[in-house]
């Protein structure tokens, strides 16, 4: 099936199934609708189609450039290639039931700036077995997969896309999704962005940070060092919101672990009202010049952590806020603020879950234990954004406190202990600790 073109706002530049539908052992290539979605073939609301041993390739629309999915969407032995769209999945998209099984997804381009997924983009359900994702790009979000729904990946593989963020996959800030068996590594800018939820069978990431902070984003030579901010006001304030359950960066950080552990195996109370915060650390990085000095710089930090089990290290951030005393005359500002420290979100580089081994020939950083977790995760301080205390164009200064947060078990709650039997290791985000030089990435001395 080839040469559809379907004008106006209609779906289905190849095929547009209305009904029940079995597609097998066939070609759908170079097809495409002006209107919206699927440019190769579009399953309707409420419609059922399966798609076997066929490949769906160069196709375009504005949503969904292979596949569009409004109905049941069963996949196997299939192929997507080569297919572009505007926004909502290059090769695939689907807002309600999707399965796939043996299928590979590469190449595929989203090219919009909101709701990309290069390869898939899915905001309904999805379960995704021995399928490959890879080589393909999206302008903003998820260069591999975009979830904003209930995605299972089992036995996938997820390499070499790229993308603005999530090179890998992206799930916002509220979509959690599972993970087993899967390899997502080699994507750009980092593997993972947003919450999920992986076992210690699960390979993300290649090579872990070897220093607690490194920086991109700046002039070669420059080597940021960090001024301790301890006792003062607004760190004080963090210290007071890590005791009061109600606060919001508590909550913040309780959303954050209960999103972490919810792959550990063991008995984590699900509400984890045993969670322990603490403020660990609290640094400042000031006046960082940016290579970037037109205004639209930006300063990548990335860190590193390791942890014991039912642990996790968070790098919460202080958002920028213009005090209110202004001078008549000028109406310059007069001071700056601190408007609160919040846990951002992360794209994470490379994860190994407490227990689970080193990939082989990885060397880890020195503060790493055995047998322990570690991540390496990297954000992005954009030239006056909300994390830059430093309005001037060209440089960035960012606080940022290190706050430990350990949950209980559900029998430690029960018992009224209030502790943890896990051997608390020393913390991994050490912002003043010495940094070695890593290739491709600046990194502080």
């Amino acid at each position: 099936i080839t040469g559809g073109r379907r004008a106006g706002y209609g779906d289905g530049g190849g095929i547009l199934n209305n009904g029940t539908l079995v597609i097998n052992h066939c070609t759908i290539v170079d097809n495409s609708t002006e209107g919206f979605s699927g440019g190769g073939v579009a399953n309707e609301e409420r419609a059922t189609l399966t798609i076997k041993n066929s490949l769906i390739k160069g196709n375009s629309a504005f949503g969904s450039g292979g596949v569009w999915n409004g109905g049941t969407l069963t996949m196997e032995d299939c192929v997507v290639e080569d297919n572009t769209c505007s926004y909502s999945g290059g090769g695939i998209g689907s807002n309600r039931d999707m399965t796939l099984k043996n299928c590979t997804i590469r190449n595929n381009r989203s090219t919009y700036r909101t709701d990309s997924g290069g390869g898939v983009f899915m905001s309904g359900t999805a379960t995704m077995s021995n399928c490959t994702v890879q080589g393909n790009s999206a302008a903003t979000d998820g260069g591999g997969i975009t979830t904003r729904g209930h995605l299972l990946l089992i036995r996938c593989t997820v390499a070499n896309n790229t993308a603005a963020y999530g090179g890998g996959i992206y799930s916002g800030r509220y979509n959690a999704y599972l993970i087993f068996y899967c390899r997502v590594q080699g994507n750009t800018p980092d593997q993972i962005q947003g919450p999920y939820m992986a076992d210690e069978t699960c390979q993300v990431g290649d090579i872990p940070g070897m220093a607690s902070v490194a920086f991109g984003g700046i002039p070669d030579g420059v080597s940021p060092q960090p001024r301790k901010t301890s006792g003062e006001a607004d760190v004080t304030a963090v210290e007071s919101d890590l005791k009061n359950a109600e606060s919001s960066l508590f909550t913040a950080v309780k959303n954050a672990l209960s999103a972490d552990l919810g792959g550990l195996t063991g008995d984590v109370s699900a509400g984890l009202s045993g969670m322990n915060a603490t403020l660990y650390d609290a640094f400042a990085y000031e006046d960082v010049p940016l290579a970037d000095a037109s205004g639209k710089g930006e300063l990548v930090v990335e860190f590193t952590a390791s942890w014991p089990q039912n642990a996790r290290y968070y790098a919460a951030l202080a958002e920028y806020e213009e005090a209110a005393a202004r001078t008549k005359a000028t109406r310059e500002v007069a001071s700056l603020a601190v408007k609160g420290y919040v846990i951002p979100e992360r794209g994470v580089q490379f994860e190994i879950k407490p227990g689970q081994p080193l990939p082989d020939g990885v060397t880890p950083p020195d503060f790493y234990e055995e047998g322990e977790g570690l991540m390496t995760w990297r954000n992005v301080i954009a030239d006056n954004g909300p994390f830059d205390h430093n309005r001037q164009i060209g440089a960035v200064t960012f606080r940022a406190a290190s706050i430990r947060a350990e949950a209980r078990t559900a029998a430690a709650a029960s018992g009224g202990s209030g502790c943890s039997t896990s051997a608390a290791s020393p913390l991994a985000l050490l912002f003043g600790a010495p940094l070695a030089l890593l290739p491709r990435r600046k990194r502080g001395n």
